[in-house]
């Protein structure tokens, strides 16, 4: 069964989710800093190499900032709702 609160492509927690996680942290006064990235050119990516591969693209750098985060980290997918 598939988690819901997971994105269901990249496995990182997904918008509802880590809202809700980023909300709570606030919420407790508890510090937090927040970074926003971008793939920037993902578009014509797509349109040079094949969705495919900015797909693997979008993976490799999902799991790579997952494994250079904190164990107190919270990474969360906050594009897309659906798949990538």
């Amino acid at each position: 069964m598939q988690n819901e609160e997971r994105d269901p492509y990249t496995g990182l927690w997904n918008r509802i989710k880590g809202l809700e996680l980023l909300e709570n942290a606030v919420r407790n006064c508890a510090q937090v800093a927040l970074i926003f990235i971008d793939i920037d050119r993902l578009h014509s990516f797509n349109d040079q190499q094949g969705h495919q591969m900015g797909d693997e693209k979008i993976l490799e750098i999902a799991h790579g900032i997952e494994m250079l985060s904190g164990e107190n980290s919270v990474v969360f997918r906050y594009g897309a709702m659906n798949s990538a």
